[in-house]
C-alpha cells in the first residue's frame, strides 16, 4: 500500500471542513446559586419565587438544603430581595457585575485630592 505524497492530510482536511461549519454556542453568564436551609417553608417561597420572577427557575434538593438555580440576573436579584425582606435564611455569592473593584494607584503624591481621583476616573 502506497501513500499518496501530494497531500496526505487529505482525509483530515475534509473532516476539518464538516467540522468547521459548527459554530459555538454563546456561553450565558454564570448565574450564582441562592442555598436555602431546610427550616424554611418551601411553599410558601415557591409561590413568593413564582409571582415575582419572570422566567422559570430549576431547584434541587441536596443535604438537607434546596439549591435554586435561576434564568436571569433579574430572577436572582429578586430572589435574594425577597429572601432578605422575609428574613429567610438563606446563603448565595455576588454576581460578577455586583462585586466591588478595588483598585492600587503607585506613585502619587501625599497632596493629590481623593475627590480629583475619583473625577479623573469617572
Amino acid at each position: 500500500m502506497e501513500i499518496p505524497q501530494e497531500n496526505r492530510f487529505q482525509l483530515l482536511q475534509q473532516i476539518a471542513k464538516q467540522n468547521s461549519d459548527r459554530r459555538a454556542k454563546a456561553g450565558t453568564p454564570f448565574l450564582p446559586t441562592v442555598f436555602l436551609s431546610e427550616e424554611s417553608d418551601w411553599m410558601i417561597l415557591d409561590e413568593m419565587f413564582m409571582k415575582n420572577c419572570s422566567e422559570p427557575y430549576e431547584c434541587q434538593m441536596r443535604a438537607r438544603s434546596v439549591f435554586v438555580f435561576t434564568k436571569n440576573l433579574n430572577d436572582y436579584s429578586m430572589m435574594n430581595q425577597i429572601l432578605i425582606a422575609k428574613k429567610i435564611p438563606f446563603h448565595s455569592y455576588q454576581y460578577k457585575c455586583e462585586k466591588q473593584i478595588k483598585v492600587i494607584l503607585k506613585n502619587l503624591s501625599a497632596s493629590v485630592k481623593e475627590e480629583a481621583i475619583y473625577q479623573d476616573l469617572i
